[in-house]
């Protein structure tokens, strides 16, 4: 018995040795990775907005600004919301790369309209209304229909992921019993690759020391910001024609 205890024992000690070196080994390839790039940053979005213009439909305004957050924050596409009104046409220009309606009409039963190659959509919540739904429900169908009209105008389709918002839906039943209101990130790579062609904004993660040679770089945040900030200026102190960039009268930390 005690040998069988000691040998356990011995087991136990050498798996947390090595569960040890692996924390480690995790540690020292953060510290290494923090010091060549400085960790990450977001670029800005720069380009066209996705519009979201909301023409006295009566959508509840915690639903739209939920939606806005999401999108610039998951998929980080530029959107701005904007108030309009019914009857009258939006359309994408030179600032709206993509136009998203939002509108109340009773005479029409249809609930998503989608115009991929113009980038244009519509949503009507009438279809949405029909059963007197709860706020919280109508909500949750609102913020559930955006998506879906979202992801549809920018080149995405339906697909099979269990928690997705862009499971196929046949019915108001359907769209209640999505467990997600928002999409996965599956059709982000299609809706990427639409938006690029329509010139719409859209940020990305990068390195610090990325966004210090392509000189939009925030002053540094931290120490190894600073290292990163100080060895990308000396490179370029090399390269007059190409000075690094940080914000216009922002100095980094600790100078």
């Amino acid at each position: 018995m005690k040998a069988i205890t000691l040998s356990l024992t011995f087991a136990m000690l050498v798996t947390a040795a090595f569960a040890n070196e692996a924390v480690k080994d995790e540690a020292q390839m953060r510290e290494a990775m923090l010091r060549k790039t400085g960790g990450f940053v977001v670029a800005p979005a720069t380009g066209r907005k996705i519009a979201v213009v909301d023409a006295k439909s009566g959508a509840p305004r915690e639903a739209l600004d939920k939606f806005i957050k999401a999108v610039s924050t998951g998929p980080k596409f530029a959107i701005s919301l904007a108030d309009g009104n019914p009857g009258e046409t939006y359309m994408p220009n030179e600032e709206r790369g993509a136009v998203l309606v939002i509108k109340n009409d009773k005479s029409c039963p249809m609930t998503i309209v989608v115009a991929p190659e113009q980038c244009w959509a519509s949503l009507n919540i009438a279809p949405l209304t029909n059963d007197n739904p709860s706020e919280a429900a109508l909500n949750q169908r609102v913020t559930k229909e955006l998506w879906r009209a979202l992801v549809y105008m920018l080149g995405g389709g339906n697909n099979q992921m269990p928690a997705c918002v862009m499971k196929p839906c046949v019915g108001m039943k359907d769209i209640d019993d999505l467990k997600m209101n928002q999409a996965c990130p599956e059709p982000f790579r299609e809706m990427s690759l639409s938006a690029r062609k329509h010139g719409i904004a859209q940020a990305k993660l990068t390195s610090y020391r990325k966004a210090c040679v392509e000189g939009w770089a925030p002053p540094p945040q931290n120490e190894y910001q600073r290292i990163v900030y100080e060895q990308v200026k000396a490179e370029q102190s090399e390269k007059p024609t190409n000075p690094i960039k940080i914000l216009p009268g922002q100095k980094p930390s600790g100078k």
